[in-house]
This record gives structure tokens, sequence and C-alpha cells, in this order.
């Protein structure tokens, strides 16, 4: 099975009150005289997106916290790699971080032969997720019958994805290598150009991440959710059953997450320091209101468990993949 994760999300908007974001975060000195210079944070997608702007939040947050400027730099291309190929051969001193879905240190590496993995990067913490989900506009009224009608069409149900090497494709390559689920992907440019096409009727189904856009053509009745096609839940699509649900456990992702973290050897103290202060700014009320109850990462997951997380979602795609 080949692919190569592109995550591409519709951009979530800023507060404005977001620029008087102040907390503390009680022990951020413990990283000694760090940090006494600019910080930066490389962001793998381009600006405007919800990876920019979220990070943005957090940059501004985090440098009221920290008491230094911090830059976000976006590097764009190959699906995350040039980012995260920037940000690894950078110094583990930590003034130079990344921002970037995981899917590029967790599945990538298994596609293409990007010379790093997610072994190669500290962990600092998460800061938002989201989960993705299969939708129509008017082919299905659940996923039960979705499936049915697949199993007995195969090739024939066209289903749109941000790409041929997202995430949604791999789901579909999944169905078909473990069910004889023989879905026809349609690539398509990111979220958008799949809800455009969705609401157009030029797929059958669509698989998206639930973002709030998606959230207003739920309620609104023009599409409807068939089923998650991983784990994580949100409330306006409370009912929507799993593919776990649905019998087909074994061909469900993990949520899209989407953490902070340095080159490989950061010292503990960096870390620690880095960490309070994500912590202190991800539970404050405006970086929560801003990035949305429904996306931030709660409880807050530090550098340890995010580690943790990275394992072991990392074999969940090597599982899929080869």
């Amino acid at each position: 099975m080949r692919s190569k994760s592109v995550v591409s999300m519709l951009a979530l908007a800023v507060l404005p009150g977001l620029a008087a974001c102040q907390v503390s975060s009680g022990d951020s000195a413990s990283g000694g005289d760090y940090p006494g210079d600019t910080i930066e944070i490389i962001v793998g997608t381009s600006a405007g997106g919800p990876t920019d702007t979220n990070t943005r939040v957090l940059a501004t947050c985090m440098e009221k916290d920290l008491g230094q400027t911090i830059v976000v730099k976006n590097v764009d291309g190959a699906s995350g790699a040039m980012g995260n190929r920037e940000l690894i051969s950078a110094k583990a001193d930590g003034y130079t971080l990344s921002l970037t879905p995981a899917t590029g240190l967790v599945l990538s590496p298994y596609l293409d032969d990007l010379g790093f993995s997610h072994e190669d990067v500290t962990p600092i913490g998460r800061l938002f997720a989201t989960t993705m989900v299969f939708v129509t506009k008017d082919s299905y009224k659940n996923g039960e019958e979705f499936f049915a009608d697949a199993k007995k069409n195969p090739g024939k149900i066209t289903v749109g994805t941000p790409g041929p090497t997202s995430p949604k494709s791999v789901v579909m390559e999944a169905l078909r290598d473990n069910h004889d689920i023989d879905l026809k992907p349609v690539p398509l440019d990111g979220d958008a150009g799949v809800v455009t096409a969705m609401l157009g009727n030029n797929i059958d189904v669509a698989a998206v991440e639930a973002t709030e856009t998606l959230k207003a053509y739920i309620a609104s009745g023009e599409l409807t959710a068939l089923a998650y096609i991983s784990p994580g839940t949100v409330p306006w699509l409370e009912g929507v059953p799993t593919l776990e649900d649905l019998g087909y456990a074994d061909a469900m992702l993990p949520n899209n997450e989407y953490p902070l973290y340095g080159p490989k050897g950061l010292s503990d103290d960096v870390v620690e320091t880095l960490e309070a202060s994500m912590k202190a700014c991800v539970e404050s009320s405006e970086v929560v209101e801003t990035i949305g109850e429904d996306y931030i990462t709660k409880p807050f997951q530090g550098g340890e468990a995010t580690a943790t997380w990275l394992d072991e979602s990392s074999e969940t795609y090597k599982g899929i993949v080869e």
C-alpha cells in the first residue's frame, strides 16, 4: 500500500481578544536562563489554515508567558516533510520548534524514504486534534446503508479525499484489503475542494475533517454524517457510528493530532519550561475559546504522553500500510 499524508483543513477564526492572553506557568523559569532569545516555531503547512492559525494562537500566549518573542515560520511542502527536515537539522537548544500534523511523523515515513521519523523529535505537548468522518449529501441515510451498497457495487461508489496520499485514502485501502469494500477514491484539493464537490453532487461520499465548517453543513441538513473514520467524537455528531461500531475496527485511523516538538536531544530543563508554558496556555480560557472546546486537547497531554501516543500511532499506521 502506498500513500503519503496530506492533511488539509479549513481555517478557524482568531478572536481579537486573544492578544490579551495572560497566563502564568508557575515553574516556567525551570530552564535556567532559557529562553534568552527569540523562539521560532516552524509550521509545515501554508499560512491561513487551522494549523497555522492555531499555532499563532499558542505562540501569542506563550511569548507573553515566557517573556520572549515567538515567530511562526511557514515551511510548506511535501506534506510537512520540508518543515520537519528543517526542524530536525536545527540545533537542539529550544529556539527552533515545530507544530505540524503528526501524520507527517507517523505515517509519511512509511510511505516514502524521508530519512526521519517521530523518533527524531522531542515532543513537548499536543495543542489540538480533529476527527475524520464520511459524509454525504443525499446518497445515503446512514453508515449501514453506505457500506451495504459498497459491498454490492465494488469500485462504483466515489469518495472524495483531500489528496491521493491523505489518511482518508489510507482508510479506503484498509477497507478494501481487509473487508473487500472497494470504494473509488477521488483526490481533490484539500477538504475545501472535497466539500465543494460533495455539495455539487460530483461525488457520492466525502471523507473530511469534522471542523466548524462541516458543522454548519450538518446543522443545516445539507450534509449527513455516515461514520467516524477515527475514534474521536464531537458533540454535534452525536449518534454517528464509528467504523468499529460497523464492524471495521481494523480500518480505523488515529485522530489527527497537532503536537509541538523540537529536535531530538532537547534538554530536560528546556522541555520542562516549554511544557509548563504550553500547558498553562492550553488550559487558559482565551486559547480554549479561540481554538474551540471541541478541538483543543483536553486534558493537556505533555511531552511524555505525546511520545507514547506517537509510538502507538506509528504502530497503527505501520499495520495498515504494510
